[in-house]
């Protein structure tokens, strides 16, 4: 990990050291990301052993959580067309590391 680029402008690294402290249905906030000047702003909702709905095995369960644009006191904002992708990367075995990448309204 020591050897990778830092992440872009874009990008939000977020390392959880110990997912297995969690209890199922608990979450963890990443630091916020601001784009556009502060015009779109974002954090991961990840919830380590996954949402209580998620059921068993237990499993992690990231969300993309857009925010208000700083100064807006418009309750009325949206953004179209925001495409992002969330990878879990698993330091100890590569091969269980995933990604997804999708396209939302938020």
């Amino acid at each position: 990990k020591e050897r990778l680029p830092p992440p872009r402008e874009h990008e939000l690294e977020f390392l959880i050291r110990d997912p297995k402290s969690y209890k199922q249905g608990k979450s963890v906030l990443s630091h916020i990301v601001s784009l556009q000047g502060g015009a779109f702003r974002f954090r991961l909702l990840v919830f380590p052993l996954g949402t209580e709905s998620t059921g068993r095995p237990e499993q992690l369960a990231a969300f993309v959580e857009a925010l208000p644009p700083e100064g807006s006191e418009d309750i009325r904002w949206a953004f179209e067309g925001v495409r992002y992708q969330i990878s879990v990367v698993n330091w100890r075995d590569y091969r269980r590391s995933s990604a997804v990448t999708q396209n939302d309204i938020f």
